[in-house]
């Protein structure tokens, strides 16, 4: 099921300059700071993540390409509401091409189907190679905060799309979803980037410390923000601070590894690892929906 963003900002604004760029035009230019961080939050495509720690999202799913081989190096994120556990996987890779509605011709690929090679309870959420991984990334219990199913919400935000995040140490996070206006991005834009043809839909991280916009961009096909988009959180790479898996899937697109180890200074996770899921073949109808104009 989709949520549809009104056109007030479902959450709050991205900050107090944000909100007067989007409501009052002639008032003053987003700070510096602040434009770049929806740069680079929006172009999250500039950014090169080291891919230490590959991972795969889904199963019996087309890559292009022929990256993948066969072996038995994964393993499974596996997920029994929030016990979870990284389990032993096999990989199973066959050649396979794809074809879009509107390609000319194939495009060379592999089908990649996972299984499991060990018992464990739950569904997988992810599978991760172990070949070049980092030490850390090995079989065995993972602190986990969610899984999937349904997810906290503070009593005043309900019937947003917010993400309350609770750790057992009595710390909290929150995941925001955040509109910014076509008027707010046409002052951030370059001259050199030509026309701003619709707003976007961007990600916040929010701890009582600090806040950050996570590198991608919702609703790219549709606009649209799905409910299901934090796949899981917990602590992967175990050092007692909260990772996430975050789908930006719309009809195609990529989900994101954030961890804690990989932030820069000043934020709270950063961009470890980025899958890419299969194309869609398709095409987006319609256009972006009014409150991204």
């Amino acid at each position: 099921m989709h949520m549809t963003i009104s056109a007030m900002l479902l959450a709050g604004c991205l900050a107090s300059l944000a909100c007067l760029a989007a409501e009052n035009p002639q008032d003053a230019l987003p700070s510096a700071k602040l434009a770049q961080q929806v740069n680079e939050a929006r172009e999250y495509w500039k950014q090169k993540p080291k891919n230490s720690v590959q991972f795969v999202a889904g199963n019996d799913l087309w890559q292009p390409g022929k990256k993948y081989k066969s072996g038995s190096d994964w393993l499974a994120l596996v997920c029994d509401g929030k016990r979870c556990t990284l389990a032993p996987a096999a990989l199973d890779v066959k050649k396979e091409p794809w074809q879009g509605n509107y390609d000319d011709q194939p495009t060379t690929g592999q089908n990649l189907l996972f299984r499991l090679t060990a018992d464990a309870s739950g569904k997988p959420v992810a599978w991760f190679r172990t070949t070049g991984a980092p030490p850390w990334l090995k079989p065995g219990p993972v602190p986990s905060y969610y899984a999937g199913g349904s997810y906290n919400q503070m009593p005043d935000k309900k019937g947003t799309m917010e993400f309350l995040i609770e750790m057992p140490n009595g710390k909290k996070a929150t995941l925001v979803p955040m509109l910014v206006s076509k008027l707010f991005l046409e002052k951030l834009a370059n001259k050199e980037e030509g026309e701003i043809y619709s707003g976007t839909l961007l990600l916040q991280l929010r701890t009582p410390e600090k806040r950050q916009l996570l590198p991608g961009a919702f609703g790219a096909c549709s606009g649209e923000v799905t409910p299901d988009y934090l796949l899981w959180a917990g602590d992967l790479d175990g050092d007692g601070k909260p990772d996430f898996l975050v789908s930006y899937i719309d009809a195609e697109g990529p989900v994101h590894l954030f961890l804690s180890g990989a932030a820069k200074r000043g934020q709270l996770v950063g961009l470890a690892s980025v899958f890419n899921s299969p194309p869609f073949g398709g095409e987006c109808d319609g256009g972006p929906p009014p409150y991204l104009n």
